[in-house]
């Protein structure tokens, strides 16, 4: 497992993220589907903070929603 919520968290946007493209509730909405814990608006927000940061994420301006970044 994981080491902590948030890396499960970080996981299951990018299990989905890698398909396609979603805005940020989409993307909450999806995480409220972890049945081992309830995702708080806190630890998602900190887990797409993490990914944009670390460049595995970005936000399209245009569309507002999420894309894998592929190199």
């Amino acid at each position: 497992i994981a080491n902590n919520k948030e890396d499960v968290i970080k996981t299951k946007i990018n299990h989905h993220i890698k398909h396609n493209s979603y805005t940020f509730d989409e993307l909450f909405s999806i995480c409220q589907e972890i049945n081992v814990f309830k995702p708080s608006l806190d630890m998602f927000n900190k887990a797409i903070e993490y990914m944009t940061k670390m460049e595995y994420i970005s936000l399209d301006s245009e569309s507002k929603k999420y894309q894998k970044i592929l190199y």
